[in-house]
């Protein structure tokens, strides 16, 4: 007698709607993984990198609403938080640089009338 063991199924492969989840949060991720490797300057192809990122992982949270995957919150948290980062160095790189502009020519007038005052 020949004993067939049936091999069980997760449900990682049998749920259409958590497989769709999982590749929309892995496209949003890597969309927004590419928006931030892309550079400092903002330009149209990093707007579209983030905007994409972005309606990727509104639509895998919209879809994944009751499935319980850890995969799919981590890898949502990465995304926001890689935009958010981005987002933030690139605010305050510009805000440093305009104060070190300032303080440059605040730094450059003060050393020149000592200067023209001690001659």
């Amino acid at each position: 007698m020949v004993k067939i063991i049936h091999a069980e199924t997760s449900p990682m492969t049998t749920n259409p709607k958590l497989r769709l989840a999982q590749g929309l949060a892995i496209a949003a991720t890597i969309a927004i993984l590419i928006n931030a490797l892309l550079g400092i300057s903002p330009t149209q192809v990093r707007l579209l990198f983030a905007g994409t990122g972005i309606l990727l992982a509104a639509a895998a949270f919209g879809v994944s609403w009751g499935q319980k995957s850890v995969l799919i919150s981590v890898l949502l948290l990465i995304s926001g938080a890689l935009l958010a980062v981005n987002e933030t160095i690139y605010t305050i790189n510009f805000s440093i640089l305009a104060k070190s502009i300032s303080t440059a020519t605040k730094v450059r007038i003060a050393a020149t009338t000592t200067a023209a005052a001690s001659t």
